[in-house]
């Protein structure tokens, strides 16, 4: 990970790039209660269940969208069949959910795997009918330099390009895209290319520390929000109230700034009772926005 000098570098660096403009108007702040309407969940926690109860779990707690992740077994992106993208769209319509987006995290693959399942991950997404596709990097682990997998993500990028759809970045602790000092760097590099921001706010605050300024150097590039606590500097995800963060306050600066997407709760270690656990995140957020 970088010193916590050089993270200074990252300042004004959003004002200096064009963004793609995503889920953004101009600047507003809707009420609370209609941030119910905006949430959505991250389908890895339900990796261990059938996606088609899973999303009809979901939509009966009250969630409005889902983030479908092609690391769920029946959404493999090298052996998801035609058929079976057609029974997922027809269950969301169904439950009525949106599908926010499609994601692949390939963190403990190597770089070569890593983007050769994230290159077929792209043709799923415009499959689903996505705008994007939602990735990372590999582990730091898995490419101690980082190098080889930065290069990889240039190359999605570009393949992404080619296919007619945005790559909307997270940057994770631990990853070869740790945080916004090597996202900056890696969107100079990609200027004019269909590249936005994943923003989560748990990373961001265990990497960065204050994400309004985050939020408002990096407004128009953000297309995506993923939503959960953290106790620091442990990067465990939590439910919102668990942890150190004051989630609404980045929340207001999203709107203020003129995000009008989804906020989608993202709580990968739970496949052991995930219905459990979204209902209590749902609880959390009701209590957050009511």
């Amino acid at each position: 990970m970088r010193p916590r000098a050089e993270k200074s570098k990252v300042i004004n660096a959003g004002n200096h790039l064009m963004g793609i403009p995503g889920n953004l108007t101009s600047g507003t702040e809707p009420s609370r209660s209609s941030e119910l309407e905006k949430l959505g969940f991250r389908l890895t926690g339900f990796r261990d269940w059938p996606v088609v109860r899973a999303l009809h779990t979901l939509a009966g707690l009250g969630f409005r969208s889902v983030e479908l992740s092609l690391d769920h077994p029946e959404l493999d992106p090298e052996t998801l069949t035609g058929e079976q993208i057609t029974r997922v769209q027809a269950a969301l319509a169904d439950y009525r959910l949106r599908l926010s987006a499609v994601a692949y995290h390939p963190v403990s693959d190597c770089v070569d795997t890593a983007f050769r399942r994230q290159k077929r991950a792209l043709a799923v997404a415009r499959e689903f009918g996505a705008s994007a596709l939602v990735a990372g990097g590999v582990a730091s682990a898995r490419d101690s330099q980082g190098t080889a997998g930065l290069k990889a993500l240039e190359d999605l990028v570009l393949a992404a390009e080619g296919a007619g759809l945005t790559v909307a970045l997270e940057p994770a602790p631990d990853t070869v895209l740790d945080g916004m000092y090597e996202f900056a760097n890696l969107a100079r590099r990609l200027a004019g290319l269909p590249v936005s921001l994943t923003l989560n706010l748990g990373h961001v605050a265990l990497t960065e520390g204050e994400s309004p300024e985050v939020i408002e150097e990096w407004c128009s590039f953000i297309t995506q929000v993923h939503v959960h606590d953290v106790i620091r500097p442990d990067p465990t995800h939590l439910l919102p109230g668990d942890g150190h963060l004051d989630l609404l306050r980045p929340i207001q600066k999203l709107r203020e700034c003129g995000y009008t997407g989804d906020l989608t709760l993202d709580l990968y270690d739970i496949a052991a009772a995930p219905d459990e656990w979204a209902a209590r995140a749902m609880e959390r957020c009701r209590g957050l926005f009511g």
